[in-house]
C-alpha cells in the first residue's frame, strides 16, 4: 500500500529544493503541500488528487516535471495556483 511518506520521498526525488507533506482521506484523496527551500514561507497545497494516480514512480515523476515549471511561475508571482490538470494527465 502506498503511504503518504513513500509518496513524499518520491516528490522530494523529483523535485529538488522543495518539501512535500502528504495527508490522504478515508476516501483516498491526497492532498499535497509543497514549501520552497527557497522560499519557505511560499506554501502550495494541491487538493484531491487520486491516490492511485501516484501510486507508482513513473506518475510521480511525469507529475513532477511539470510541477517544477508550475511552481517557478508561482514563486515568481506569475501565477497564483498550479494547472494540475496538465500535471495529472
Amino acid at each position: 500500500m502506498t503511504t503518504p511518506r513513500m509518496i513524499a520521498n518520491s516528490f522530494r526525488n523529483y523535485l529538488a529544493g522543495y518539501d512535500c507533506l502528504v495527508s490522504i482521506s478515508d476516501t483516498h484523496e491526497v492532498t499535497l503541500q509543497f514549501s520552497s527551500h527557497v522560499n519557505p514561507q511560499e506554501n502550495i497545497t494541491i487538493p484531491g488528487v487520486a491516490l492511485d494516480l501516484l501510486a507508482n514512480d513513473e506518475a510521480v515523476r511525469r507529475m513532477s516535471e511539470v510541477l517544477h515549471d508550475e511552481f517557478a511561475l508561482l514563486l515568481a508571482g506569475a501565477r497564483r495556483t498550479p494547472r494540475i490538470g496538465r500535471a495529472c494527465s
